[in-house]
């Protein structure tokens, strides 16, 4: 039994999870589609994250392989804090950063805002990993930054390539669920896997 994993499931459906007739930002026709943001900024559902972080990455934390926690803005936003906040009620104090899509062309010109050292050891965070596009910029950046990243989390994969993606950069991705783990949760996802080609 993994009750926090179960907890966070149940508000995943409540909250994120809808089906109807949606276009992706690919362009492409869903019969659902899924807002992480929706259980990652309700309060019961950041806690929920933040606390399937700390127990994923309890010894990576306390041994100093992980020092910092980031990832591109804004699907990463609430995750970041979840975590490091949930780090400190446990004892550590990480570093948290976000990446902006594109460099402030103002002010101190930043592309990471937040705290990122130079040394750091960045767990990168996301919602939603697709391609790991997103990700990857977010890796990038912090490795421009002199931080080290080996390791990814995200709370859902949809199993279109991001860790592959991120396992070509050196990045091992870690996902809490898969698309197929939400859609096999009810009734409707399972319609739609059972129609799904082989």
């Amino acid at each position: 039994m993994h009750p926090k994993r179960d907890r966070l499931l149940q508000i995943l459906l409540q909250r994120s999870l809808r089906f109807g007739d949606f276009t992706l930002a690919s362009g492409a026709k869903s019969r659902f589609y899924v807002d992480v943001r929706k259980t990652s900024l309700d309060p019961s559902g950041a806690r929920a994250i933040g606390r399937i972080l700390e127990e994923t990455y309890a010894t990576d934390v306390a041994t100093g392989h992980i020092t910092a926690v980031g990832g591109l803005t804004l699907g990463a936003d609430p995750i970041v804090m979840a975590f490091a906040l949930e780090a400190l009620a446990w004892g550590t104090s990480l570093e948290a950063f976000l990446v902006r899509k594109a460099q402030k062309a103002h002010g101190a010109q930043n592309l990471i805002e937040g705290n990122l050292s130079r040394g750091a050891r960045a767990l990168i965070v996301e919602d939603v990993c697709t391609s790991g596009e997103s990700a990857l910029a977010a890796v990038r950046a912090a490795r421009d930054a002199g931080a080290v990243v080996e390791k990814a989390w995200c709370v859902v994969d949809r199993i279109a390539g991001g860790r592959e993606a991120l396992a070509a950069e050196g990045v091992a991705l870690t996902a809490c669920f898969t698309l197929d783990d939400l859609l096999r949760a009810t009734p409707e996802g399972r319609a739609v896997l059972d129609s799904s080609p082989a």
